[in-house]
C-alpha cells in the first residue's frame, strides 16, 4: 500500500467522513472491531475515532485511498459485515495473507492502533492497569523547586582548568 508516513492527522482534525462513503465506513468499522474488538475494560476500536482518523489519513494521503478501497471491495464482495464474527475473523486472515492486498491490512492495523491508543478513553485504561500516562512527556510532572544550596560546596572549589 502506498506509504501514508510523514503524514499527520491531530486528534481534533478527525471529523466528518471525507473520503470514505458510509457503506466503506460500515466495512472499515467491522474490519477495526476485529482488529480490536474490546472487552470489559478494554473499548472495541469503533467506540475510538479509528475509522475517521483512517478517513482522514486518506483525505490528506491521496495515494492510500485506491488500495484502501480495493481492500474494502474484497471485503464486501465476502459480505463482511453480515458475517458472524468467527467468519469475519476468517475473512480478514484471507485477507492478511492476500498476495497484493496484505500490505493494505497491515496499514489499516497500524492505522487502526495508532488512533486507539491515543483515544483518552483508551488512555485512561492504560493509565489505571499500568499507571503510564501518555500525557506526561508533553504536560511534564511535577517537580520540587531546586534549591541553589546544595551546589554551594562546588561554587567554593577551585577551578579544575587551566588558561591557555
Amino acid at each position: 500500500m502506498a506509504d501514508a508516513g510523514g503524514v499527520y492527522v491531530a486528534p481534533d482534525e478527525v471529523g466528518a467522513p471525507r473520503v470514505l462513503d458510509a457503506d466503506e465506513r460500515a466495512l472499515l468499522t467491522a474490519w477495526v472491531d476485529r482488529l480490536v474488538p474490546g472487552d470489559g475494560t478494554w473499548p472495541p476500536a469503533s467506540a475510538t475515532p479509528a475509522v475517521g482518523y483512517i478517513d482522514a489519513l486518506a483525505d490528506r494521503a491521496p495515494a492510500i485511498v485506491a488500495p484502501l478501497r480495493a481492500a474494502l471491495g474484497w471485503l464486501a464482495e465476502r459480505r463482511l459485515t453480515s458475517l458472524p464474527t468467527e467468519e469475519q475473523t476468517a475473512v480478514l486472515r484471507d485477507l492478511e495473507a492476500h498476495a497484493e492486498l496484505g500490505a493494505v491490512f497491515r496499514s489499516v492495523l497500524e492505522m487502526t492502533l495508532e488512533a486507539y491508543y491515543r483515544d483518552p478513553a483508551v488512555e485512561e485504561v492504560v493509565r489505571e492497569r499500568t499507571g503510564f500516562d501518555a500525557r506526561r512527556p508533553m504536560v511534564g510532572t511535577p517537580m520540587a523547586p531546586f534549591d541553589p544550596a546544595r551546589v554551594d560546596r562546588v561554587r567554593g572549589l577551585p577551578p579544575r582548568y587551566r588558561a591557555t
